[in-house]
């Protein structure tokens, strides 16, 4: 079942032209799913509409199976988000800032603790939320959409202005959330070598439209399709025989010798092959498409 779906979802602010066009997501219940996207591309255009932040106007959006309709309140509230920056009560501690939501969400008390610890805030004290870094108002905020215990969670940059640190902590975080609860997780990014690290699902939108969606698995497949192994050796000409004859595709490339990428194992013994017959290797290169040049291709008109 999908956790979240859209169908022809499209969009216009003050009767102007589309700034979404059909866009239709699918997202797997319990994945890691990445929403790529340069900067205005329409990420949070669309996780606004998804989460009843803006009126929907055309298509339709489906949460755990069911129309976000009539329904609307007791579907959200399986929904965590944090959209865009913090909302928090600089004057209030971590605690304080969660007792006020633990009210609204009327969740038990005991959930306070039980997401400061999640996110490792409980040591915070009486330190107010405005004498926080950005590092710490970003876990505070994602301490306010767990407070809830939701199915899935919406997150738009959280990664965004972090030091390298502060990332590698909130994706190690996610990376739990997921693992150990089963939390569905849709995170809008613009930053694609760290999104490629946590997810495991990616959608990617350019000018409105969604231009690839799929498992990470079959965006990197087509990198590696262009991906390739340059052998250079004492002697190419000779390399080339024997690693031809070994059975595997090469080609002369710039005096050198290039075979399609292969894993680190089939590498070695390449390598190995070249060393028992007396050829020795100087360099072993990889190269191809980067995953990011494939992602700008497919956001370029």
């Amino acid at each position: 079942m999908y956790a979240m779906e859209t169908c022809g979802l499209t969009h216009r602010f003050g009767g102007g032209d589309p700034v979404l066009r059909n866009v239709e997501l699918r997202v797997p219940e319990g994945s890691i799913y990445g929403f790529l996207g340069p900067n205005g591309a329409g990420k949070t255009t669309t996780l606004r509409l998804v989460l009843g932040l803006l009126g929907q106007q055309e298509g339709t959006i489906h949460l755990f199976g069911r129309p976000l309709t009539g329904n609307r309140g007791e579907l959200l509230r399986q929904v965590g988000s944090s959209i865009e920056s913090p909302s928090l009560y600089a004057h209030l501690t971590a605690r304080e800032n969660l007792r006020i939501w633990q009210l609204v969400f009327r969740c038990p008390e005991r959930r306070i603790g039980e997401v400061l610890s999640l996110v490792g805030l409980s040591g915070t004290g009486s330190k107010r939320a405005g004498q926080f870094s950005l590092g710490m108002k970003q876990r505070l905020s994602l301490a306010v959409a767990l407070l809830h215990e939701p199915r899935m969670l919406v997150l738009d940059e959280p990664t965004n202005g972090l030091d390298p640190h502060g990332i590698l902590e909130m994706r190690d975080l996610l990376l739990s959330l997921n693992r150990a609860h089963g939390t569905t997780i849709v995170v809008s990014s613009h930053l694609l070598a760290e999104v490629e690290r946590l997810v495991t699902d990616v959608a990617i939108i350019s000018r409105g439209t969604l231009r690839f969606q799929g498992p990470l698995a079959e965006l990197m497949a087509r990198r590696e399709a262009t991906s390739f192994i340059t052998f250079d050796s004492g002697d190419n000409t000779r390399a080339l025989e024997i690693i031809a004859a070994g059975g595997w595709t090469a080609v002369p490339h710039e005096g050198k010798v290039r075979v399609p990428a292969l894993p680190p194992e089939e590498i070695g013994r390449i390598n190995h092959r070249l060393a028992l017959a007396g050829v020795s290797v100087h360099e072993i290169t990889a190269g191809g498409t980067r995953l990011e040049t494939l992602f700008m291709d497919l956001v370029q008109d």
